[in-house]
């Protein structure tokens, strides 16, 4: 695609959901593992590893995630007969994959997102009997983790802890504001899945793990909360007591839950084995990287918003918008400009409407835009912002985000749609649909969380 230097708004909407489509191809979880999986002769390869075929009694695979499903048939594709058994736990629809194309070498369950269900409690205990079946020197046990597999494959601690409190605890944790990396903390420690739960499990077998994650750089024991790995420095007691304070959690949570939180945490022995490894294969750099490259080609002047990864959805998206204000006056007039960020902005849910984070910061950017058109200067700028989430999907809605420019309020008061209200009920979606402009493309079969496109001439 070819694209002016000097581009108007409906130049600058296209660039950005080209931009969107290309991030998400540099994220393909079924290419990731292609790339990272390869037999040659008597080798098999897994990234840097090299394994010898002939030391290796069978391969057992467990998936769980958003993007369990192509990376599973991914991986079913390389290796083959050499597969002995296989778990897969992954969102009914998810990617490109049935069930029937799988051989029957795999149990495939539906495991509940964002709460788990009984399918999840059902493929963490075949989860567990696989592995008991590899616990031994010659297995290799290769474990696929993505987003969701927190929801998707569960198993609590004690009996006391039923499916309902955990669908409570899950329902409360991801609408109290709290950072990913704190929940994962209070998950793992109701877990026997979490924080290296299934590691533990077939400790005596070669293990490799491979990643798409949704998480910061370098916090790849927090996806999926972590069922191979463990962090090196976990919360300590009184900071998951500080977080349970700033939350309100001891009310919101199941009495159960909350036990259970407040004893003890056992210290994990072996937290690190030689017979383990694991390998990050995409991350939410990988999708703004290719963003930002393919805005490149476009003729603009980008720059990369790394630090704004967890940041209060109103706090970040002012922020984002700033940037975009600054950069535009730094750079030549003839020069169009990009901010490119990632990550997931803090959102609390507030009312009962229909919407997600990403939705509800193109809401708020739309009206912070609306303001920017009053002041002289900006009289006859042109912005555009591009709010989306790589796996399809944002919040309770079937949206994956949406597109909002400088005339989107003018647009929406020719509908009697009032941007105030929609954004204190949590209805986002709603305010998007009415326009046209939300992002609606399904399940990709991946997550690497989100990303932020802002765009400006």
């Amino acid at each position: 695609m070819n694209f002016p230097t000097a581009a108007k708004t409906e130049d600058l909407a296209q660039i950005a959901r080209a931009t969107f489509d290309a991030a998400l191809r540099a994220v393909d979880a079924r290419q990731a593992v292609q790339k990272a999986v390869r037999v040659a002769g008597e080798r098999l390869f897994i990234d840097d590893l090299e394994f010898d075929w002939r030391e290796i009694s069978g391969i057992y695979a467990i998936a769980l995630g958003k993007a369990a499903a192509e990376m599973a048939s991914a991986l079913s594709n390389v290796v083959g007969d050499k597969l002995r058994g296989g778990v897969i736990s992954c969102p009914k629809n998810a990617g490109t994959f049935s069930d029937s194309d799988f051989p029957r070498v795999w149990e495939i369950f539906h495991g509940g997102h964002p709460l788990p269900n009984q399918e999840s409690l059902a493929a963490a205990r075949a989860a567990f009997a696989l592995l008991e079946r590899a616990n031994n020197k010659n297995s290799l046990v290769i474990i696929l983790v993505s987003d969701g597999g927190s929801a998707m494959m569960e198993l609590p601690c004690n009996e006391e802890i039923s499916l309902a409190n955990l669908q409570t605890t899950n329902q409360v944790l991801v609408n109290c504001g709290a950072k990913i990396g704190e929940i994962n903390a209070l998950r793992r420690r109701i877990s026997r899945v979490k924080g290296g739960g299934l590691r533990r499990a077939a400790e005596n077998a070669k293990q490799v793990t491979l990643i798409i994650s949704d998480t910061n750089d370098g916090e790849a024991y927090n996806v999926a909360s972590g069922p191979t790995m463990e962090p090196e420095n976990d919360l300590s007691e009184a900071e998951i007591a500080e977080i349970m304070r700033r939350y309100e959690l001891t009310k919101a949570l199941p009495r159960t839950v909350v036990d259970c939180l407040e004893k003890p945490f056992p210290k994990i022995r072996n937290p690190i084995l030689k017979t383990q490894h694991w390998q990050v294969l995409s991350s939410n750099s990988s999708a703004t990287t290719a963003a930002a490259n393919q805005l490149r080609e476009f003729n603009f002047a980008v720059e990369m918003a790394d630090d704004l990864i967890e940041t209060p959805i109103d706090e970040g998206c002012a922020e984002l918008v700033k940037r975009l204000g600054d950069l535009r006056t730094q750079t030549s007039p003839e020069q169009s400009v990009a901010i490119v960020s990632g990550g997931e902005f803090a959102c609390p849910v507030r009312g009962s409407g229909t919407g997600g984070r990403n939705l509800e910061s193109a809401l708020r950017t739309a009206i912070l835009f609306n303001e920017l058109k009053k002041e002289a200067k900006w009289q006859n700028a042109n912005f555009v912002a591009l709010y989306a989430g790589t796996d399809g999907i944002d919040g309770n809605s079937p949206a994956t985000g949406a597109v909002c420019t400088e005339t989107t309020i003018e647009r929406a008061k020719t509908k009697n749609l009032d941007a105030d209200k929609f954004l204190e009920t949590s209805d986002s979606y709603n305010f998007f649909a009415a326009l046209d402009d939300q992002i609606e493309i399904g399940a990709t079969g991946t997550n690497v969380r989100d990303i932020r496109i802002l765009l400006a001439y």
